[in-house]
This record gives C-alpha cells, structure tokens and sequence, in this order.
C-alpha cells in the first residue's frame, strides 16, 4: 500500500470518529456502556428532553435510562416533583421497558449516580447539558465525580463547542433529527402555559393535556393563595412556632409549594424550628 492511499484511509478513518454520529455510538457500544443517567428539572418536560432521551436510546444503543428528576437545589420549582415525574411517565410512554423515572432522594446528584452505579453495577453514561459540564470542568479534577463517561447534550442538532476541551471520556450527544431536536428552554414555555398561549407550544400533546387538566402553570388561578396559607398556618399551628410562610407563587402548583414548605421545616439547622 502506497504512502497516499495510507494517509487516505487513516484520514477518513479520523474523520469519521470525530464527526459521525453513527460511529460515536457504536464505540460507546464497544466499550459495553448500556445505562445511562440523565437528571433534570423537566419543569415541564418539554419536546426537546423528549428528543434528548430518545436520542440517547437510540444513538448510544442503551438498554436503560435512569432520569432522576431533581427536587432540591436552588431552584424554585413549579410543580412538585410526583407532577414532574407523571409528565415524563405520560411523554414516555413508549419507552417503559427503556426509562426509569425516579424522583432525586439525595441533596447532590452524584449521590444519585453512585446509587444507580452499585445497582446496576456496571458502566454507566452520565447524559449532561452543556452548562452543567463546563461547571464540572471549573473544579479541580479530584473534586469532579468520577463518571465512566460523560455525553453532552449539544444546543442545537450538528453543534459543537470548539472551546470545550474534552476529558478523554466525553462526548457530544448525536441528535437524530428526526426527533425534531428543539432548544427551547422550559421558562419559555411556562411563560406561555401563564398565558394560556398554547399554539405551537413545545410541549407533547399528552403533557400539556396533563396541564390543562390539572390547572398547572396557572398565573390567573388566585384561589390557590388561600388553600397554600390555610394549609401552611394549620401545619405550623400544630407542629411549629409562628414564623413568615415561603413566598408566594402563582405559578406554583400546590403540590410544589407543599414539597417546598416540607423540606423547609425538615432541615435541621434551621433556628426558626422550634417544635410546640
């Protein structure tokens, strides 16, 4: 074989492990890496985490997906993580024998991995934005979770961050775009649900039925200011000296502004727990 031909080949043999999708999947599938972990807010759920799961099943070949859905942190969430967790269920319905849908139990999301990890005890893919990995290469590497492999989820089908350098497990998500991949981000579509604007919402029909029926996301709904303080002053009435209930929101659903209180009352530290 001539000194042509062999650059040639290893030149497109380059080319293709660095920019097809396909042959990134298949060398995940290589190196026996079937689960996967996958955590977010889904505040709603939206079509673009519908792309990003079914993406991942199918371009990284993975038996099962393990999506936590988060509940503590700092966010302010709308709906309660049971909510959260029930328009996943409904989007993904499909895929049953593919996802499993579990509401975060522990304060940090590595806990949750290392948890999966001695379940299944076998490598697992950690499936992560791309703000959440250029935080993760902020910290020292001896204070980064050590993860098997990390897929980033790109902003939009065929992109890539150049100024991203990459640890030697990490890869950028292969989007099939015949998930129609959307990057519209879970604020812009609760500001739509608010004004009940649902024409071309980015949502899968069966979650924002799940909406609708359920009067979520609902900023004209006043009544639920009186349920959210009667139920709050009866609690603390009962259980805890007076103190100043959460903050109101409008947009909260009542099981989220419930979820919030509880964890509230239950950390240990705080001074204004005094028990009656």
């Amino acid at each position: 074989m001539n000194l042509n031909k062999t650059l040639a080949i290893s030149f497109g043999f380059l080319y293709l492990i660095l920019i097809s999708p396909a042959v990134f999947a298949q060398s995940v599938l290589n190196l026996g890496a079937k689960k996967g972990i996958y955590s977010g807010t889904f505040d709603p759920p939206t079509k673009a985490h519908n792309a990003i799961i079914r993406s991942a099943i199918k371009n990284l070949g993975l038996e099962k997906l393990y999506i936590f859905v988060n509940k503590n942190g700092q966010k302010e969430y709308k709906c309660s993580s049971a909510e959260r967790v029930m328009m996943l269920k409904l989007m993904l319905a499909d895929l049953q024998d593919k996802v499993v849908i579990i509401a975060q139990s522990s304060d940090h999301k590595f806990l949750d991995y290392l948890m999966i990890k001695n379940i299944v005890n076998e490598r697992i893919i950690n499936i992560t934005g791309e703000d959440s990995y250029k935080r993760r290469l902020l910290m020292l590497p001896e204070n980064r979770t050590d993860f098997d492999y990390t897929v980033i989820i790109p902003r939009k089908i065929g992109y890539k961050d150049d100024k991203i350098e990459l640890e030697d497990n990490a890869y950028y998500l292969p989007i099939d775009d015949t998930f129609n991949f959307i990057s519209t981000s879970s604020t812009e579509v609760r500001q739509k649900l608010a004004k009940k604007s649902y024409e071309n919402i980015e949502l899968t029909p069966c979650v924002l039925n799940y909406i609708i029926e359920n009067n979520l996301y609902n900023a004209d709904d006043e009544s639920k200011k009186e349920l959210f303080y009667e139920e709050y002053f009866c609690y603390v009435g009962k259980r805890y000296a007076p103190c100043p209930p959460p903050e109101f929101d409008p947009l909260s659903s009542k099981d989220s502004w419930q979820e919030k209180f509880y964890k509230w009352v239950n950390i240990t530290n705080n001074p204004r727990k005094i028990p009656c």
